[in-house]
C-alpha cells in the first residue's frame, strides 16, 4: 500500500509539473524578440501595414478575453476603414494570425490550436489579399515568410494596427526595431486589455522611436502621397 501511495504521488506531481515547465518554457519562448539583418536603404517610402492577430480567439465569438470581445465590433469597423483606405492607396496589406501546435499547452488552452476556429482571422475583417502570415510567437517576424515578403515589395515603413499593445504588437514593434524599419502606430487601431494599459505602451513605442498617428493623421498622409 505504501509503495502505491508513493507512485501515486510521482505520478501526480509528474502530471502537475509538466504542464507547468512546459507552460513556462512556452511562455518564454513566445517573448523572444527576433534580431533580423537591417533592411537596405531604398529612395522611397514603401509603406505596408501589419494587421495583427485580430482572430476569433482573440475578437470572434470563441474569445476568452472579455474586454477584447465585447469592444470588438468597434475595433474591427476601426481596423476595416483602415484596410479599405490603405488598399485604396496601394499599401501592401499584410495579415498575422497566432496559432499554437503544442500539444500540452493547447491541452490547457486550445483557443489558437492549429486548424480551430480561434486560429482563422475575424469573419469580419476585411481580406484584400492572401498575405496572412502565421506566426507562434509574440514577434511576427519570428516567420521568416513576413521578412521575405516585406523585403520582396521593398518595403522600409510599417505601419501597424491590431492586438495586443503589451504583446504581439509590441513584440513585433520590437522585431521591426531590430530591421531599421520606420514604424507608426495607428492609435484607433490598437488594443489592450485596458485602456491605461494601452496608452502606457503607446509611450513605450514612442520612446522607442515610433511614431504614433491618429487615424485621421493616416488617411490625411495617404491622400497626400
Amino acid at each position: 500500500m505504501k509503495k502505491i501511495l508513493i507512485w501515486l504521488g510521482v505520478f501526480l506531481l509528474i502530471v502537475i509539473l509538466v504542464p507547468l515547465i512546459t507552460l513556462l518554457i512556452f511562455e518564454r519562448n513566445s517573448l523572444k524578440v527576433t534580431e533580423g539583418t537591417p533592411i537596405a536603404k531604398y529612395s522611397a517610402e514603401n509603406p505596408a501595414l501589419l494587421v495583427i492577430d485580430i482572430q476569433e480567439g482573440t475578437t470572434g465569438k470563441v474569445s476568452t478575453y472579455d474586454y477584447f470581445k465585447n469592444n470588438s465590433d468597434s475595433l474591427i469597423q476601426i481596423i476595416n476603414q483602415i484596410i479599405k483606405k490603405s488598399n485604396d492607396n496601394h499599401v501592401l496589406i499584410v495579415y498575422v494570425r497566432n496559432e499554437i501546435t503544442n500539444w500540452i499547452i493547447n491541452l490547457i488552452n486550445n483557443s489558437y490550436a492549429r486548424g480551430s476556429e480561434g486560429a482563422q482571422l475575424d469573419k469580419r475583417l476585411i481580406i484584400v489579399n492572401k498575405n496572412i502570415i502565421t506566426k507562434h510567437k509574440e514577434d511576427s517576424f519570428s516567420n521568416p515568410k513576413l521578412d521575405s515578403l516585406l523585403t520582396g515589395n521593398m518595403i522600409n515603413h510599417l505601419y501597424i494596427v491590431g492586438l495586443d499593445a503589451a504583446h504581439c504588437v509590441n513584440g513585433t514593434i520590437n522585431g521591426a526595431i531590430n530591421r531599421e524599419y520606420k514604424i507608426s502606430a495607428i492609435s484607433e487601431g490598437i488594443f489592450s486589455a485596458t485602456d491605461s494599459l494601452k496608452n502606457q505602451m503607446l509611450t513605450e513605442y514612442k520612446n522607442k522611436g515610433v511614431e504614433l498617428l491618429t487615424m485621421e493623421e493616416y488617411f490625411l498622409r495617404l491622400e497626400e502621397q
